[in-house]
């Protein structure tokens, strides 16, 4: 006779029997040891583990035999890399397997020591890296910005997140990494490492080998001050520059660009009939790189002292670089051309670096005289316009008007006069 159900407690007690008679253990927990003394196999015992009844031993590994999708695992640690050195410990990581599985969220990779090397933050960032190299071997990165990476990850990121798996990396671990960047980095390095950062785990996104991307926080940079000078002293330091190196710097005070695009340019660039340059490419770490550092190929007017000049000389082979080095017949460098400039600052009594006084000061002198920033904009060849606002504050001759106006007579209705 079939008992009968008399209370809501029994009906509650027979679903759960019934619920834990349908919910098997996904895994078995398995060893591959015996007895160290008989060497005879260890006897399992539900709930207890292997032993040796006989000697009293226990095996030191166990692992979990596990069918999963069609597939089988085995599983030696837990999601740390602890190995599995007693059965209590295999126990419950298999509880907890149990658990991932019925709540769809179990990963195998997770429990796998080869896996969790693949997703550790080292083994990401070098694979990373060394696609960022191949970028630049293709000429679609400068190879002087992988080598800033390859220094954000040596002296920065990898101390910090070494060891880590990057599935498990979350906000807080980048807010922490933030906080414990040593003070006296200035807040653009600091962003810079962390625009870095961003862009790796922006690549892991796009590869889908993680689901979420870590917030990153927002830094505010300081506008800097841009420093420049006017004609007077940009022909002041180029009359302390030796001769034979002037016909470069001259090009760079007159034409405004940056210096390593100046020693690539070549004969083929320049149309002298029409009095135009075309930009399109630049050096990065010594090489030749085949586009510009905005990747934008434009042509520009070359300025009419420039143009002048460049018709006056002997113009070689389209292929030939315009401006060697008279001392090993190479394109300048930028070290060189820096260490050229500084000695000639010394000589002229003035402090001002290279960059500031070519392309900064071409581009404030233009700002002060007037010049449209959307005309500025396109003779620096920038690609955004905020960048070139930069100097749209530079505009101090126009702002002596102001004090100008103060010396013209009173005409405002109610001023008082002398």
């Amino acid at each position: 006779m079939n008992p009968t159900l008399t209370t809501p407690d029994d009906l509650r007690y027979l679903v759960s029997i019934l619920q834990m008679e349908g919910r098997k253990m996904k895994g078995k927990i398995r060893i591959k040891e015996r007895c160290p003394v008989c060497h005879k196999d260890f006897i399992h015992v539900e709930k207890l583990g292997y032993l040796c009844p006989e000697h009293k031993t226990t095996p030191k590994r166990f692992f979990i035999d596990l069918s999963w999708t069609g597939k089988r695992f085995k599983i030696y640690t837990d999601k740390t890399g602890m190995v599995l050195d007693s059965y209590q410990r295999a126990s419950r990581l298999q509880d907890k397997i149990q658990g991932e599985i019925d709540a769809h969220i179990f990963d195998p990779s997770r429990y796998s020591i080869e896996d969790q090397k693949d997703f550790l933050f080292e083994t990401s960032m070098d694979k990373w890296l060394s696609e960022k190299e191949s970028q630049a071997e293709k000429g679609i990165l400068a190879s002087s910005y992988v080598d800033k990476l390859k220094i954000y990850k040596e002296k920065y990121t990898l101390s910090f997140f070494k060891g880590k798996d990057i599935r498990d990396i979350r906000t807080v671990d980048i807010k922490e990494f933030y906080r414990q960047l040593p003070e006296r980095l200035a807040p653009k390095y600091v962003k810079n490492i962390l625009n870095a950062l961003e862009n790796f785990f922006n690549s892991l996104m796009e590869d889908e080998v993680i689901e979420k991307k870590p917030t990153f926080p927002k830094i505010t940079i300081p506008e800097p001050v841009t420093h420049w000078c006017g004609r007077e002293s940009q022909d002041k330091i180029l009359g302390a520059i030796p001769e034979k190196h002037r016909p470069i710097f001259f090009f760079l005070t007159r034409q405004g660009l940056r210096p390593a695009e100046a020693a690539a340019v070549k004969w083929g660039d320049i149309d002298l009939s029409s009095g135009i340059i075309t930009i399109q490419r630049t050096f990065s770490n010594r090489q030749i790189v085949e586009r510009t550092k905005t990747k934008k190929v434009r042509p520009r007017l070359l300025h009419p002292e420039v143009l002048e000049i460049l018709k006056s000389v002997p113009r070689g082979l389209p292929n030939l670089f315009v401006f060697l080095n008279p001392q090993n017949r190479k394109p300048y460098q930028n070290y060189t051309l820096e260490r050229i400039w500084n000695k000639a600052c010394e000589s002229a009594e003035t402090q001002i670096g290279l960059y500031e006084a070519t392309r900064h000061s071409v581009a404030s002198m233009a700002a002060s005289a007037g010049v449209s920033i959307n005309i500025i904009k396109e003779v620096l060849g920038h690609t955004d316009i905020r960048t070139t606002q930069r100097y749209s504050h530079v505009d101090v001759l126009a702002q002596g008007k102001v004090f100008e106006a103060q010396n013209c007579p009173q005409t405002v209705p109610g001023a008082k006069t002398a």
